[in-house]
């Protein structure tokens, strides 16, 4: 299958678990999505090499996400494919501001 592209602004992603791992993922069409990795926009090729292959593996539909930034790959949750685990450590889920994180009292 051809990977269907989309803009990254009009997907709502989120994480939830699956088999014993946390995933990003997205609905669309009635299909839940996982995501299989980001690529910077540097690695464009790599990314659309990756869901054109990725497609033709198997039955599953795949979509690609475009942003500024960054390209995403993705796969429905039902494919036996290995795909970046969510850290709920990584930068990207800390807080940006101190306004949104609790402050502890010193001791």
């Amino acid at each position: 299958m051809t990977p269907v592209l989309l803009d990254e602004s009009i997907i709502r992603p989120f994480v939830f678990h699956y088999h014993g791992g946390l995933y990003q993922g997205f609905a669309f069409k009635q299909q839940l999505f996982k995501l299989v990795n980001y690529f910077d926009t540097g690695a464009r090729g790599e990314a659309f090499a990756l869901g054109m292959c990725l497609g033709e593996q198997g039955q599953w539909s795949v979509i690609i996400t475009a942003a500024r930034q960054r390209y995403g790959v993705w796969v429905e949750v039902s494919a036996d494919v290995v795909c970046t685990n969510v850290s709920l450590f990584s930068e990207d889920n800390v807080a940006k501001s101190t306004e949104d994180s609790m402050q502890l009292p010193k001791l």
